[in-house]
């Protein structure tokens, strides 16, 4: 699942929620391979990457829920390199003020900001 748990989702950095996953495919793997395909067994859906493909999906139902039925894995590819990126579209904003401010008004612990992120 690409969603934090919810309600307190401890595993966010500013308590935002994935509301969308894209997977872009950044290297072809033949179907002759036997594995590297996406799988969503809830769903009954296999897809195999191809260079410059993506797949989109909503992680959260109608009422703003983890939607189960997205469970996914990426299955390893048994003969050839598998390349893909992942972008996650969040809820809210995410900067490290953002950041800053959901973990001075949390007292239970989080992750540490990133002097990094911006």
């Amino acid at each position: 699942m690409d969603t934090h748990e919810e309600p307190e989702r401890k595993s966010s950095y500013a308590g935002e929620q994935r509301t969308h996953t894209m997977l872009v495919f950044l290297s072809d793997v033949p179907e002759s391979d036997g594995g590297g395909h996406l799988h969503f067994p809830r769903l009954g859906l296999h897809i195999q990457p191809h260079l410059g493909d993506a797949v989109l999906w909503r992680n959260l139902t109608e009422d703003g829920q983890p939607d189960l039925r997205v469970l996914h894995e990426g299955v390893a590819p048994k003969s050839c390199e598998k390349l893909a990126m992942n972008v996650w579209v969040a809820d809210r904003p995410f900067s490290l003020s953002a950041i800053q401010a959901w973990q001075a008004s949390s007292s239970s612990a989080k992750p540490a900001a990133s002097q990094f992120l911006d």
